[in-house]
Parts: structure tokens; sequence; C-alpha cells
């Protein structure tokens, strides 16, 4: 069993450190943020709000989670992780969910690139 201080070192660790958005994101943000875990909304969000980088961090997730959700099997535990990114969302953190993060990052190059 893991515990009480490694568990939070852990959360830690899955804070987003490189993309840090700045208050004034988080607070203009939150919104767009968590309309962004609604399905297909993940998407159009990626593309066009692009300077508001709390959002951007939200969107990407967002729209890996939404690809992620189409697999039959996974699908319960995508939902899970989505009301997750909600919650973060809504507190104003910037938490990684496992690969979703890098698989959104993925998706959002591969759609855009420049």
């Amino acid at each position: 069993m893991v515990s009480k201080k490694v568990a939070k070192k852990e959360v830690k660790k899955a804070v987003v450190k490189e993309e840090n958005a700045s208050k004034g994101d988080v607070e203009s943000g939150k919104t767009l943020a968590v309309v962004s875990y609604l399905w297909i909304a993940g998407f159009i969000i990626l593309f066009t709000e692009k300077k508001n980088k709390f959002v951007m961090f939200h969107a990407k997730q967002a729209a890996a989670l939404a690809v992620v959700e189409l697999i039959p099997v996974v699908n319960f535990v995508a939902a899970i992780a989505g009301l997750y990114g909600i919650i973060t969302a809504l507190q104003g953190k910037q938490v990684r969910i496992p690969l979703m993060y890098e698989f959104g990052e993925w998706i959002y190059k591969t759609l855009n690139p420049q």
C-alpha cells in the first residue's frame, strides 16, 4: 500500500510545470476548460482558443479522451477521467491525465501543422 506522503508526491509530479497558465488565463478560461470535456467540444475549442494556455491544456486532454471514449472497452474509464479533468479545471489546476495529455498534444500537432 502506498503511503499518503508518496501519493502526494506523485500527484505533485503530475501537475504541469512547463505550461503553467497565468492566474488571468485560469480565471478567464475555467468555463471553456470545463466545456472542452463535453465530448466533441474539446476539438472545437482546441482549434479556436489558442491564446489561453489553461484552456489549451484542458482542450488537448479532452480531445484525446473523446477519441478514447470511442473504444468500448475503455469507454467507462475515459468517462471517469473526463470527470476528473472537469474537477481539476474547476479548481484551476493543470493535472495531466496519464497518456491523455501526450495523446492530445499529438492530435493537436497532427491536425494543426505549422
